[in-house]
């Protein structure tokens, strides 16, 4: 990896975090704000820089924790494993998707876990009411790559960020490729080296990320992450 590229994977962390929710907490102030057995579970085994935040996950009212543990995706995962289970999850190429069962009344829980060079950041978005499904895409800049189904999305209306987690039977290559067209072609700048899992692109304060994945195993299909956030004032 060259040294732009590492320090664009340890800037997109900050990024990531800083932009699900408007709000940074301390360690203190979260464990009054707390909520959910799977965040506190987390927190135990050595989650950190927890945020929180209301947003709208697939069409309906939601609430999105965000922790980082210290490792990569990979030193990581058994640890988070040892939480959420094996049920509902699938990992491979730094990216680790869980679907779990909500509490009393509640919809499902799910769990994203994204490795960004030596940190593991996770997103714990838990939803009040029954999710559409598919559900909307919530991206303005971008639209949803060929074959894709969107297993989630959500948006931070405070920071005016969105994110969806896609699935689709095409190859990385050929959504890095999709992507690439769409973007460039529309005027926005590449700021990552070339690679069919992650780039980064910028225009006029506003970033997008791509983040493409592909499964191992019977009815692999390619997962993609597809995060905007303006990083201009309002």
């Amino acid at each position: 990896m060259t040294r732009l590229a590492a320090r664009l994977h340890v800037g997109l962390l900050l990024t990531l975090a800083s932009a699900l929710a408007p709000v940074a907490v301390n360690a203190k102030v979260f464990w009054r704000w707390g909520r959910g057995a799977y965040v506190q579970k987390l927190q135990a085994i050595g989650a950190k820089q927890a945020y929180e935040s209301d947003v709208t996950v697939n069409g309906v009212p939601g609430r999105l924790s965000v922790l980082a543990f210290d490792g990569s995706l990979v030193e990581t995962t058994d640890r988070i494993v040892s939480v959420i289970g094996t049920n509902g999850v699938q990992a491979g190429n730094g990216l680790l998707i869980g679907t779990l069962p909500g509490g009393s009344g509640s919809a499902a829980v799910n769990i994203v876990a994204i490795g960004l060079q030596q940190r593991t950041l996770v997103f714990h978005i838990a939803m009040e009411g029954t999710p559409r499904d598919p559900a909307p895409w919530p991206i303005q800049n971008a639209p949803l790559c060929p074959g894709g189904h969107v297993l989630f999305g959500f948006e931070n209306r405070d920071t005016r960020t969105r994110l969806a987690v896609v699935r689709t039977a095409e190859s990385a290559t050929s959504v890095r490729t999709f992507y690439d067209a769409h973007f460039l072609g529309a005027g926005w700048n590449l700021l990552t080296p070339r690679s069919n899992s992650l780039a980064v692109f910028m225009k006029g304060g506003t970033l997008c990320c791509v983040l493409a994945s592909e499964e191992t195993g019977a009815g692999a299909a390619t997962r993609v992450v597809v995060l905007e956030k303006p990083m201009a004032a309002p």
